[in-house]
């Protein structure tokens, strides 16, 4: 059974201040301000929506350029499921995707990723990722290609997980592909 959609989240942070974007500080700590708010997020493992919804909340700095993550898989279960039985595949389709400006919230907004075209794209980059990671195909030890959409890479400090990225271009692109109005006009 499909889980419903979010179409907005009628609380605005805009304004609020949230301590620096490196190592994932500024989401953690968004996350528990949506906890604090009345929001029933799931922190562990899976999309933060929990069992209720796919969506996952991902904050980043408008400045940013670095790859954005999705998630993190084994290796082995990175092997052993297709993307749509992933938890990437979760995590992609809808997110609550709150940007800053020096710490300072500047937009928050749902993105539908679930679009049949976007999650083709996706689908193509993680299963061309996995199966580069299953040959053994590893760029400097550390990155399975996948496609312009993503790849995976080996998580720092660890020996066998691997986190799903995106280029800032792509997800750039992903984000305007999901406000587009091509599904309201014609059918893909």
């Amino acid at each position: 059974m499909n889980k419903p959609k979010i179409i907005a989240i009628k609380k605005d942070w805009c304004g609020v201040t949230l301590p620096t974007n490196q190592n994932g500080h500024a989401g953690r700590s968004f996350e528990q301000k949506m906890i604090a708010d009345g929001f029933d997020l799931n922190t562990g493992k899976g999309p933060d929506g929990g069992d209720n919804f796919d969506f996952e909340v991902k904050t980043r700095d408008k400045d940013a350029t670095s790859p954005l993550t999705t998630g993190t898989m084994l290796e082995s279960e990175i092997i052993k499921t297709d993307y749509k039985d992933s938890v990437i595949y979760k995590k992609l389709q809808q997110q609550f995707r709150v940007k800053t400006k020096d710490n300072i919230i500047v937009d928050n907004d749902v993105y539908d990723f679930s679009k049949p075209q976007i999650q083709e794209l996706l689908e193509e980059a993680y299963e061309t990722s996995r199966s580069n990671l299953k040959l053994g195909y590893i760029n400097n030890g550390n990155t399975a290609t996948g496609t312009y959409w993503g790849y995976f890479e080996k998580k720092r400090d660890t020996n066998n997980s691997w986190q799903f990225r995106h280029s800032d271009r792509a997800m750039k692109k992903l984000e305007a592909m999901a406000k587009s109005t091509f599904n309201s006009i014609f059918d893909y």
